[in-house]
């Protein structure tokens, strides 16, 4: 509670996942840091805007965001929750984008490509927004610019929340990287996908 406060991540193998990949990480969402310091209200990626869009039935719409990685963004809106229209329209809609998801994932298996995946959901006098991000991934790691250290990068710094463990240093290094870190990690070229995912999502 709220809803919306929490965000759900998956990591995959050669995505930052540190142990296994059988297993999602919830994180509170927006990042309480920084709404602290009033800088912002969401994470970075949530703030991307859309290269190219389009609509399924039932009102999933997915998008080709404007990031540094590659990332799809599949989003829908269910109206009037809690009444009786609800329970017609929560199964369809959450089928659909359930499938939705699940196919964009199937094309990073497909393609062997590392990915992350993050879910959040908001609701805003009756409506239900239910968003989810599918990153796809060249590789879990790089190297941090103008410095010997690799750093490895998971679900949370895909969605643009960057944790560092170590030396004050190493926190120095990232500032003003961030961008190239993502860009040095995606997987391209993104046409490529975005076409892959139209074909296979035209199919549901």
């Amino acid at each position: 509670q709220p809803e919306g406060s929490i965000m759900i991540t998956f990591n995959s193998v050669g995505a930052g996942a540190s142990q296994n990949h059988i297993h999602c990480h919830g994180w509170v969402c927006p990042p309480p840091p920084f709404l602290q310091k009033g800088k912002c209200t969401g994470y970075a990626v949530e703030g991307a805007d859309a290269i190219s869009s389009f609509k399924l039935q039932e009102g999933t719409t997915v998008s080709l965001l404007d990031y540094p990685c590659t990332c799809i963004k599949l989003s829908t809106t269910i109206d009037g929750v809690g009444g009786e229209e609800a329970d017609k329209q929560w199964p369809s809609s959450i089928l659909k984008f359930g499938r939705a998801i699940t196919t964009v994932v199937e094309i990073a298996q497909d393609m062997e490509a590392p990915h992350n995946v993050a879910w959040t959901n908001s609701q805003n006098q009756g409506i239900v927004t239910l968003n989810s991000y599918v990153f796809f991934r060249s590789k879990a790691e790089t190297n941090i610019p103008h410095t010997s250290d690799v750093f490895r990068l998971g679900a949370s710094e895909m969605l643009g929340i960057f944790h560092c463990t170590g030396s004050i240093d190493q926190m120095n290094s990232l500032s003003g990287e961030m961008e190239g870190i993502l860009g040095a990690v995606s997987k391209e070229p993104r046409d490529g996908i975005w076409k892959r995912v139209e074909t296979e999502l035209s199919k549901l």
